[in-house]
C-alpha cells in the first residue's frame, strides 16, 4: 500500500465548507473510477473545528502513479 497524509488549518469557517465539498465530490469519483484507491478521504478535528486531515491510500504503486497522472493533479 501506499498513501499521503496531510493535516492542515484553514483560515476561516467557509474555506474549510469549500475544501470539505470538494473532497465529498471528488472522493465520490475517484472512487467510481479509479480502481487500486482504497481511501480518498478528508476529516474535520474535533476540538479545531478549522482543522482537517486529510489522506489518501492506494493498492499499490501503480493504482498510485495513475491516480497523481490524472487531470486533477
Amino acid at each position: 500500500m501506499f498513501g499521503l497524509f496531510i493535516r492542515f488549518t484553514w483560515k476561516d469557517e467557509a474555506a474549510a465548507a469549500a475544501f470539505d465539498d470538494l473532497v465529498a465530490r471528488t472522493g465520490e469519483q475517484i472512487q467510481a473510477n479509479e480502481p487500486g484507491t482504497v481511501i480518498y478521504s478528508g476529516h474535520r478535528g474535533d476540538r479545531r473545528p478549522l482543522e482537517r486531515v486529510f489522506y489518501e491510500l492506494y493498492r499499490d504503486k501503480a493504482a498510485l502513479a495513475r491516480a497523481w497522472s490524472a487531470e486533477r493533479y
